[in-house]
């Protein structure tokens, strides 16, 4: 079985990445280098939303957690995870 992945939003505000193995842990990449605290406007999901900046990344760091999970079912090691 292919555990669900979800990578969205975009453009300038950086796109939201998480991974599940089994819908009840979601692993959200966050951006360590980003301020607490700090909110955008982007859209995820067709709909405007505020986030945490530090909750969204590059395309190049979507593109690599999403390369790297598809290949392997691991995340990326070398990026910062939080599970909740």
């Amino acid at each position: 079985m292919v555990a669900p992945r979800s990578v969205g939003g975009g453009g300038p505000s950086g796109f939201l990445v998480y991974a599940t193995y089994d819908n009840a842990t979601f692993h959200q990449l966050i951006n360590p280098d980003a301020a607490e605290g700090e909110t955008v406007e982007t859209v995820v999901g067709g709909q405007p939303s505020r986030y945490e900046r530090r909750e969204l990344v590059t395309e190049d760091v979507a593109i690599h957690a999403a390369k790297v999970f598809a290949t392997s079912g691991d995340l990326a090691d070398d990026l910062t995870w939080v599970a909740s």
